[in-house]
């Protein structure tokens, strides 16, 4: 008798064992299907993340160029810069400060701030510490194109103690390789109000 209620509890026990059983191929197959979506959206999300990233870098050298080539304009004085404002420029892709047959006077930056020169013809970067730079590497380095824009409203006078004007930074000027690039409207563009003592 005690061995008949022995095994009738083992069976008991081993009919229990069933409830516990492992996952099943479809179980297994629907969770690695979302978890392979979940990756791929958040790898997704990284780009935008990094582009905007990069933006916000690049907006902090343009601001940071500014203020370089302000304090080198200060420098050079009132005349000189007056000299070489640029009137009436268009704000649309039909400029190109690299034209031969446009105004006065262009300035180049590197990405980081670190180089700024005036372009004085086609494919002559004259960097104000180490002179020229004519290869297409020493383009590839052209990253903020700068302009300085006219602003008759602000000083109609011809002797004021000031001289307003409009610093524009686009970029990129070039591209990686060296070449220019021509896609002017879609570049990205600061605009910074500036004034120089006379």
């Amino acid at each position: 008798m005690q061995k008949l209620l022995n095994k009738s509890r083992f069976l008991r026990d081993n009919s229990k064992l069933g409830e516990y059983r492992g996952f099943s191929l479809v179980e297994v197959v629907v969770a690695v299907g979302i978890f392979a979506i979940a990756v791929v959206s958040v790898l997704g999300l990284l780009v935008p993340i990094t582009q905007s990233v990069s933006d916000v870098r690049d907006t902090d050298n343009a601001t940071r160029v500014a203020g370089i080539v302000q304090a080198e304009l200060q420098r050079l004085g009132f005349s000189v810069v007056e000299a070489n404002l640029w009137p009436n420029v268009p704000n649309d892709s039909t400029f190109d400060p690299t034209d031969t047959g446009t105004p006065p006077l262009a300035f180049f930056a590197s990405r980081n701030g670190d180089k700024v020169g005036i372009y004085e013809g086609s494919g002559v970067w004259k960097l104000t510490s180490t002179g020229s730079e004519t290869t297409a590497a020493a383009n590839a380095q052209k990253f903020f194109e700068i302009v300085l824009l006219e602003n008759t409203a602000i000083t109609p006078s011809s002797t004021p103690g000031f001289l307003a004007f409009t610093m524009r930074l686009r970029w990129p000027a070039f591209l990686p390789n060296g070449t220019i690039n021509d896609q002017h409207n879609q570049k990205s563009v600061l605009l910074v109000p500036m004034a120089i003592t006379r």
